[in-house]
């Protein structure tokens, strides 16, 4: 799930500039119409247009049209205006707050959480950042501050959690708690654990991953290794952070313009990026030690094959997000799958992967109207089906086999190995 932002970096950019002063009406490309010379006068020779900053582009904007940046690539007021206004995410955050169900109200505790957090400044009054780029003790001190401010909603989210035995609650609630750290957690979260995850929601892997991810902290190798055969042998792997993504659904969307639209896709998916859930990453560590450590220079038992061997399986077979994928077919390599057992696999994972980085194919086109409409169609499939099912969706709507988006991959790779192998001489 991770890794979708990068194909609105672009946007996030404009975002980031929005408190620069606006071009003025001079160094627009977009000049009034030419008075009338009237018949007597002698005919003038126009003005030259203004000349064209160095860096602007032209991208088109859905509901807009061509749109001009300037040479910062910051976009016109009236768009920016339109990428600014929270309030289309913020009714369909409103309508998930007011419903019965506890995973909704969950989802909607999260966005607010996230709100208030982000309320503290990550602009300050002029428009810039309160902190310098490498200052961190002032960006620590920011998020801190964040941090506190989202405190009162990330406890209500433990309490319903708590009370509720919600799954989709209880995970969003474990995330935004900090998972198995102890640090700086808010009011309720000690009552949020790995361990009480997995008796609510036991046959789904990612939480008895999470268990043998604070098993791992803790240094309890023996429920760590317990916790692993479980999600070995757990019939299913649900990333229920991907109800982050019901926003998209609400009603209330129905009404908004395209370009409102795609505020709302793009908080969605940051507050998904944002929860950073990545459980299959205790599998990876058990299985594929990091180099250099001692693990990675001891030769695994037989025993501790054959469990990395079954979660390659589960991963590879069970597991909906593309991340969980990688990972499975990084232990299936490790572990010593056969070609043609691996090969398929692999040219699947590199397919998926092209699928994610060309959506959408230029960021010129990110605010298109049809980069919109793939956007959201691509997450509200991931809400349904889930992140590799909708990536397979992606792919064949975009009438690309898994052998050409393989080699384009490859292409990739070949070339990067070329400029590190130049950079080293």
């Amino acid at each position: 799930m991770v890794a979708l932002v990068a194909a609105l970096a672009g946007v996030v950019v404009f975002v980031a500039n929005r408190g620069a002063t606006p071009p003025a009406a001079a160094d627009r490309t977009s000049a009034r119409p030419a008075e009338r010379t009237p018949a007597t006068a002698e005919i003038a020779t126009p003005p030259a247009a203004p000349a064209r900053p160095a860096g602007a582009r032209t991208i088109e904007v859905c509901g807009l049209g061509l749109v001009e940046t300037d040479d910062t690539n910051v976009l016109p007021p009236q768009v920016l205006k339109v990428l600014d206004d929270a309030g289309p995410l913020q009714r369909a955050v409103a309508e998930l707050g007011a419903s019965g169900n506890p995973s909704d109200r969950a989802v909607a505790l999260v966005f607010e959480a996230r709100r208030a957090a982000q309320a503290v400044g990550i602009f300050g009054p002029t428009g810039r950042p309160p902190c310098e780029d490498n200052d961190m003790a002032c960006l620590m001190a920011l998020a801190e501050t964040g941090r506190l401010s989202a405190q009162g909603y990330v406890q209500a989210l433990a309490q319903l959690a708590t009370q509720s035995g919600d799954p989709v609650a209880y995970a969003l609630a474990y995330a935004s708690c900090g998972g198995a750290s102890s640090k700086g957690r808010a009011p309720g979260c000690e009552a949020i654990t790995a361990e009480r995850w997995t008796a609510i929601d036991p046959d789904n892997g990612v939480a008895w991953l999470r268990a043998a991810g604070a098993a791992a902290v803790s240094r309890d190798e023996a429920a760590r290794v317990a916790a692993l055969e479980r999600a070995a042998n757990a019939p299913r792997f649900d990333h229920l952070d991907t109800a982050l993504l019901r926003p998209l659904a609400s009603p209330s969307l129905a009404r908004v313009t395209p370009l409102e639209r795609f505020t709302v896709n793009l908080g969605a998916n940051l507050a998904i990026v944002a929860i950073g859930s990545m459980p299959s990453q205790a599998a990876s560590e058990y299985c594929v030690p990091v180099r250099g450590t001692p693990a990675a220079n001891t030769p695994p038992s037989a025993e501790r094959t054959a469990l990395c061997d079954r979660l390659a399986t589960a991963l590879i077979e069970r597991d909906a997000s593309f991340l969980g994928h990688a990972v499975g077919v990084r232990i299936a390599e490790r572990v010593g799958w056969p070609a043609d057992r691996l090969d398929p696999l692999k040219r699947e994972h590199e397919a998926l992967y092209m699928t994610r980085r060309n959506a959408p194919p230029e960021v010129n086109d990110t605010l298109s109207c049809a980069s919109i409409e793939a956007q959201t169609r691509r997450y509200t499939d991931t809400l349904h089906l889930g992140e590799r099912a909708a990536l397979r969706r992606a792919r064949e709507r975009s009438g690309k086999s898994v052998a050409q988006l393989s080699n384009e991959y490859q292409a990739i790779n070949a070339e990067l190995e070329r400029r590190r192998a130049g950079q080293a001489r």
